[in-house]
């Protein structure tokens, strides 16, 4: 049997509608067999076709397009090897050889023709291997965009060369002549994005650095560039016998009425920055160096991150965006979802709605998480949905429609190898179309093309259209009396139980009587916002209650615009801020002053696995890198801190966090901080006045943050141990002083950690500044009960690894020989403060100190009881039997349920413990924290659990040598 790389049965092939046409096909290809008088090739052809399923497959092209056939009966011998080779392994020889043989050809003619003949030769396999479903949509636009970037390469690299011959250009390198030749072509669109389709053109921006080029020619190096350009054009889009390579368009470049083909680095920088519109953001979204220099591209576009990638999210920005689309609407016919006659990329739910959906997503979301900035379109619906910017339900339909419409869209290009999106305009034509895309019955093909169009429509209007200016359901008029008692009504049935002051506060906010409504652009869009707001809040338990705290949270707002417009362009975000104002007034109120941070908790998505440490390292490292001084460092540095802090806190919020799990990720965000920030300082006190490599000077974590057992409030106790005498230098205190300050400086972010700097276990407020040798010192005879209990929490958080390593050991054998000593200390604070579970008497400090007492009485025997959580901890000094299991029990659940609500008033509340009982939200937040049935239930909990604590502490102490009692 003849040798053939497709051997099974292939599934999903076109239909051959035409018999006939195709058995005079493979007529002409055994005729053409038999003029290349090559009897080997012949006998392959007509054992091939006499094979029923090999047949299928040559019947269903040469059945179903012109071009394809014309391909195949022009080139037998190649038609021959990608069917006994397969598709992957005939490209990587067309590439290897376009890259090795025709980047050095000098010879503009045969370069034009090899060029030709590998593109029809790519045409050929590329629609081979989709046909067949060989390749997946993403590996056939790869490999399209992989041979434009390959045929434009050699076309540069001839170009360059013969610059070079006539004395024009001197080459970096003569043997690699794009390399640093400061002349770069830019891919836009679908090649920048590596999906270009069966027929696409290709959108390329040309630019130039005239400081990289060394150039000899008489000319100015601009008019060399701008010829050199047009040549290019020329030996790719120029038809001959051959054909052509691909359709070149350069009006993507800027403002193309008026500059030329070629384009200068600094102006078009210069551009961007001065006179760049929104779509020219959106356009730069999948722009990459295709070919020539491409480090110079890389860098051009490094350059252009701050124009493309706005931090904060431009409403404005979208509207324009969506009035691009409304005029393609009405240019090209793209008001209604037709059958016949139908544009699948412009028209309404076609490729274009799909593409802008991403790439504005992208925009809104891709400033502050590097993560979605894809070129991919499927790859940018994947991304966002796993950041929670866009639901998965949204992501997968429109993925399934984009890839059924690009399929579509290829096997319309390959009939007659013309760029077209449109359906065919009658009947006929139509069922021929469904045929190539493999469906028995054209009526099967209008209900799965209907089926994704529609979805696709859906999905875009929902966020562009209907997210414009939606059009409520609510029949609620706040214009006027006429209508007032209606809208009271109405109101009263969507559950307030007062809706006449509802109606006057929505009245207020209509009329622009809020003081972050006095610009317009507020006015309005909180004006198309009350719809929203009203469904939103009516889903809460107390309604009523809520639209106050709402009427609340936008009298004191301090950016009207930038807050609304961010409620506008997600409706998710709308659902966080009414529940954040439902049940966390402390979150309700640093919303209030940054409203940016519920862009930066949706875009992260909460719902996502907790970062690993060494992730958050590294994401923290990728962001001060990009720090210029010291200042924007610490800028970036609380921005990082604090928006991270932020989507822990929401996800406590949601429960979707726990509190051990919280403890652990805020103290690696701290560490993260602290550790990156204090080797930064170190490094330059040591560049401008000498000192220690390194520092040489560790950072000691105590307390809860120790423990890791951080709330979003908590602030940092810490401790400095550096390596020589103080009294030699001043080198280390200074270092202290400045990493503390910096630590806790106030920023437009707030600032970048909450430094405890009161009274501490070593001394009085500031930052606390000892040498090793008095540290060891002193905890080896005449450290008192307090420095000891949090010497049994301490852990090195940064410094040198060595001399970390040395503290660390240092601590471990300094607890090790711990006297057998009275080190418990009973909880002072003000038992009124009955929800600060931490410091109350009964409460988690009262707990740990318990636990350190009994781990430093018994360490000389059990090391291993140290620098553990108190869970562990516990059930450590249970299994030596030193707890009994009942009291063992009772301690570990006191513990899990005093953690849990202690962290949750952190984020509701903050330190104003007062607030606990002020809304029904927030007591219901708190009330699930604890998994108890109701509030007062919650109450009891915490109290039993306070009071076990308390009686398991004086028994313990009574006890006299810490056994059990």
């Amino acid at each position: 049997m003849a040798e053939s790389f497709f051997q099974a049965p292939l599934i999903g092939l076109p239909v051959v509608g035409d018999p006939d046409r195709a058995a005079l096909a493979i007529a002409e290809l055994d005729q053409r067999c038999r003029k290349l008088d090559d009897p080997e090739l012949g006998g392959w052809v007509h054992e091939f076709c006499n094979d029923p399923v090999r047949r299928r497959l040559l019947e269903s092209i040469f059945c179903n397009s012109p071009f394809l056939t014309q391909c195949a009966l022009g080139d037998v011998r190649f038609l021959r090897q990608v069917l006994a080779e397969g598709p992957d392994t005939v490209f990587t020889h067309i590439s290897g050889r376009l890259k090795d043989e025709l980047s050095r050809e000098m010879d503009r003619d045969r370069l034009m023709a090899e060029l030709r003949r590998a593109r029809r030769r790519v045409a050929l396999l590329v629609a081979l291997a989709d046909i067949t479903g060989h390749w997946p949509l993403e590996r056939v636009t790869q490999a399209l965009s992989d041979f434009a970037d390959a045929a434009l390469s050699a076309a540069i690299s001839h170009l360059l060369l013969a610059a070079a011959e006539v004395g024009d250009l001197v080459l970096a390198d003569p043997d690699f002549p794009e390399d640093d030749s400061g002349y770069v072509a830019l891919a836009m669109g679908k090649l920048g994005a590596r999906e270009l389709n069966y027929s696409s053109d290709i959108d390329l921006i040309i630019l130039y650095e005239p400081m990289k080029v060394d150039y000899r020619g008489s000319r100015s190096i601009q008019e060399t560039f701008v010829r050199m350009t047009r040549r290019l054009v020329q030996i790719l889009q120029d038809r001959t016998a051959d054909g052509y390579v691909a359709r070149v368009d350069l009006r993507l470049r800027p403002d193309p009425g008026a500059t030329q083909v070629a384009i200068p680095c600094a102006a078009a920088q210069a551009y961007y920055t001065a006179r760049g519109e929104n779509w020219e953001r959106a356009a730069m979204i999948k722009a990459r160096p295709a070919a020539g220099d491409l480090a110079l591209g890389r860098h051009f576009l490094d350059e252009l991150a701050g124009f493309v990638w706005r931090e904060r999210m431009d409403f404005w920005m979208i509207r324009d965006i969506q009035a691009i689309k409304q005029r393609i609407n009405a240019e090209r016919g793209g008001g209604e979802i037709e059958f016949l006659g139908h544009n699948i990329k412009v028209g309404r739910g076609g490729i274009r709605e799909i593409e802008f959906f991403a790439q504005t997503q992208q925009l809104i979301f891709g400033g502050r998480d590097p993560y979605l900035r894809c070129l991919r379109t499927v790859e940018a619906l994947t991304t966002l949905a796993e950041a929670g910017c866009i639901d998965d339900r949204v992501a997968d339909e429109l993925t399934e429609a984009y890839e059924f419409l690009r399929q579509l869209e290829h096997r319309l290009q390959m009939v007659d190898d013309q760029q077209t999106q449109t359906l065919p305009g009658d009947a006929v034509e139509m069922t021929r179309l469904a045929g190539f895309m493999g469906f028995d019955d054209v009526d099967d093909f209008r209900v799965a093309l209907f089926h994704h169009l529609h979805r696709v429509e859906a999905h875009y209007s929902v966020l562009f259209e209907d997210a414009a200016d939606p059009a409520t359901p609510l029949a609620l008029d706040l214009t006027g009396e006429v209508a007032k008692d209606q809208s009271i009504a109405l109101l009263g049935e969507m559950g307030f139980a007062a809706p006449a002051p509802a109606f006057d506060h929505l009245r207020k906010w209509h009329d622009g009587g809020l003081r972050a409504t006095r610009d317009p652009r507020a006015l309005r869009l909180l004006v198309t916002l009350i719809p929203r707001i009203l469904e939103t809040v009516a889903k809460r338990a107390d309604p009523d209650g809520v639209l106050d705290r709402f009427g609340e949270f936008l009298t004191n707002l301090c950016a009207g615009v930038r807050c609304l417009s961010l409620l506008a362009a997600n409706p998710a975000q709308l659902e966080l801020l009414v529940e954040i104002v439902a049940t966390a007034p402390a979150l309700r109120d640093l919303v209030g002053r940054q409203p940016d941070r519920l862009e930066g908790a949706l875009a992260a998505g909460v719902r996502n696995p907790l970062p690993e440490r060494r992730l958050l390292f590294a994401d923290s490292a990728e962001a001060l890198g990009k720090a210029t001084d010291l200042q924007s460092a610490v800028e970036i540095a609380a921005r990082w801190a604090n928006d991270h802090r932020f989507q822990i806190a929401v996800g406590v919020l949601r429960h979707a966090i726990d509190a051990t799990d919280a403890g652990h990720v805020l103290s690696d965000i701290a560490d993260a901080m602290v550790d990156h920030l204090h080797r930064r300082l170190a490094g330059e006190l040591v560049g401008a006045e000498g000192g220690p490599p390194g520092g040489a000077m560790v950072v000691l974590a105590y307390g809860p943050y120790g423990a890791r057992e951080l709330t979003v409030r908590s602030p940092l106790d810490i401790l400095f141990v550096h390596d020589t005498d103080v009294a030699a230098t001043a080198f280390h205190p200074r270092l202290a002083r400045r990493l503390t300050t910096i630590l806790s400086a106030p920023t437009a972010c707030g600032p970048i950690c909450e430094i405890d700097l009161g009274p501490s276990p070593w001394g009085a407020g500031g930052p606390i500044v000892t040498s090793f040798d008095a540290f060891e010192a002193h905890h080896g005879g005449g450290a008192n009960a307090a420095q000891l209990r949090a010497l049994a929490q301490a852990r090195v958080v940064s410094g040198p690894p060595e001399f970390a390593k040395r503290i660390a050991d240092t601590v471990g054998n300094l607890l090790a020989r711990t006297q057998n000593r009275s080190i418990f200390r009973a909880s002072l604070a003000d038992p009124a403060d009955r929800w600060d579970l931490r410091r109350r008497p009964g409460g988690l400090d009262d707990l740990d100190s318990l636990v350190r007492g009994l781990q430093l009485r018994h360490v000389p025997a059990n090391p291993d009881l140290l620098a553990v959580p108190v869970p562990i901890a516990l059930a450590r000094l249970g299994a030596l039997g030193l707890i009994d299991e009942a009291r063992l029990k009772r301690l570990i659940d006191a513990y899990h349920l005093l953690r849990q609500i202690d962290n949750m008033v952190a984020v509701v509340v903050g330190t104003s413990f007062e607030r606990v009982s002020t809304s029904a939200g927030t007591r219901s937040v708190l009330v699930r924290a604890g998994d108890e049935p109701d509030f007062a239930a919650l109450a009891a909990a915490a109290e039993n659990a306070t009071r076990t604590v308390q009686a398991a502490f004086g028994e313990f102490v009574a006890a006299g040598d810490g056994g059990p009692a």
